[in-house]
C-alpha cells in the first residue's frame, strides 16, 4: 500500500496541473476575446492607426519587405523566402491573369491600395496603362502621393484618390478595363456593394481580379446556422469583416453571377498563402511581441496564426463584365 502513495500523488498533481492549465487557458482566451472586441470597426482608423504602426515592427525584416500589407504567396508552402518576395509573388500572380497586348494601354482601377507598393508594381508590369488607385484611409493616400513625387516614380501614370470602394464616386461608368483588389474586399461594407460598383465602372468585357478571404466551407457550414446577431458575427465585425460578407466558395461564385459578372473563376490558394504566413507570424510574434500593442498582438495571433490557416479560404478570383 505504501507504494501506491507516490502514484496517487503523481496522479493528483497531474490532475491539479491540468485544472490550472484549463483555468489559465480560459482566462487568457477571455482576455484575448475582450481585447478583440475593443478594436476599431472603422477600417480607415484601424489601418491608419493600430494596424500600420504595428505591422512594420512585426513583418518588415529587410528593405524589400517595406510597404507590403498582404499575406504573400509562398510557392513551396514554406517560409524560405522573404516576406517582401512573397508579397511580390502574390501581386504578380494576380497581374498574370490580365491579358497583355503590347502598347495597348489599359485603364486600371486598384481598390484598397494600402501603401501603394502594388500600385507601382502594376505600373512596372503594364507601363502603358493609366492607373486610378483609391483607398479610404487618409494616411494611405498621403503616403502614396508622397511616393509618387519621388524621381523614380514621376513618369508613372497613376492617380491616387481617397474614395470608398463601395461607392466609387470618383470613377465614371464604363471607364475601366480592369478592377484590381489585393486582399481588401472582405473588409468592404459590403462585398456585394463593391462588386456592384466594380461592374458599373468596368467597360463591357472588362476584367475583375481579386485576392480575397472567405470562410472555409466547413467553417461557413457551421457559422451559417447561427443567427446574424450571434457573438461570432459581432467578433468578426470587431476584426473588420462585416457579417454580411460571411460566404463560402459556392456562395461567392453565385454572388458574382447575381451581381452580373460572367465566367467566374475561383482558385483556393490557401496552402501557399494563409498556412505558411500563419507560421511566419507565429515566429515573428515571439521576437517582436514586447514592441507591439497588446490589441495588435491578440489580433495577429488569432487572425493570422490561428483563424486564417484553419478556418478561412484564400481565393484568387477573376470574372468578367459581359461584352454585350
Amino acid at each position: 500500500e505504501m507504494s501506491l502513495v507516490p502514484k496517487e500523488c503523481v496522479m493528483a498533481l497531474a490532475a491539479t496541473t491540468a485544472v490550472v492549465a484549463v483555468i489559465a487557458w480560459s482566462v487568457t482566451s477571455y482576455r484575448d476575446i475582450s481585447l478583440l472586441y475593443t478594436l476599431d470597426q472603422d477600417m480607415s482608423d484601424f489601418y491608419g492607426q493600430l494596424f500600420d504602426k504595428n505591422w512594420e515592427t512585426l513583418m518588415y525584416e529587410s528593405p524589400e519587405d517595406k510597404g507590403w500589407l498582404s499575406l504573400g504567396y509562398w510557392p513551396d508552402g514554406k517560409t524560405s523566402i522573404t516576406y517582401g518576395a512573397a508579397c511580390m509573388n502574390l501581386c504578380n500572380l494576380m497581374l498574370d491573369t490580365i491579358p497583355k497586348q503590347k502598347h495597348v494601354p489599359l485603364n486600371i482601377l486598384e481598390v484598397g491600395f494600402g501603401h501603394a507598393v502594388s500600385t507601382f508594381r502594376i505600373a512596372e508590369k503594364l507601363p502603358d496603362s493609366q492607373i486610378t488607385a483609391i483607398d479610404i484611409t487618409t494616411r494611405h493616400v498621403e503616403v502614396a502621393q508622397a511616393k509618387l513625387q519621388l524621381p523614380e516614380h514621376q513618369d508613372k501614370k497613376i492617380t491616387f484618390l481617397q474614395d470608398s470602394a463601395t461607392v466609387l464616386s470618383s470613377v465614371g461608368d464604363g471607364t475601366q478595363d480592369v478592377v484590381f483588389g489585393l486582399e481588401c474586399a472582405f473588409h468592404f461594407d459590403t462585398r456585394e456593394d463593391f462588386l456592384q460598383q466594380a461592374l458599373r465602372v468596368l467597360k463591357p468585357g472588362g476584367l475583375l481580379v481579386l485576392a480575397d478571404i472567405i470562410q472555409g466551407n466547413y467553417t461557413y457550414a457551421a457559422v451559417s446556422r447561427l443567427s446574424r446577431d450571434s457573438w461570432v458575427y459581432d467578433l468578426s465585425e470587431s476584426m473588420g469583416v462585416p457579417r454580411e460578407n460571411a460566404i463560402d466558395m459556392a456562395g461567392y461564385s453565385a454572388l458574382l453571377g447575381r451581381v452580373g459578372f460572367s465566367s467566374p473563376k475561383l482558385e483556393d490558394i490557401s496552402a501557399r498563402v494563409t498556412v505558411p504566413f500563419g507560421r511566419k507570424v507565429k515566429r515573428r510574434l515571439k521576437k517582436t511581441k514586447k514592441k507591439l500593442s497588446p490589441e495588435f498582438v491578440v489580433y495577429a495571433k488569432h487572425s493570422f496564426g490561428w483563424m486564417a490557416p484553419r478556418l478561412a479560404s484564400y481565393l484568387l478570383v477573376t470574372a468578367r463584365k459581359s461584352a454585350a
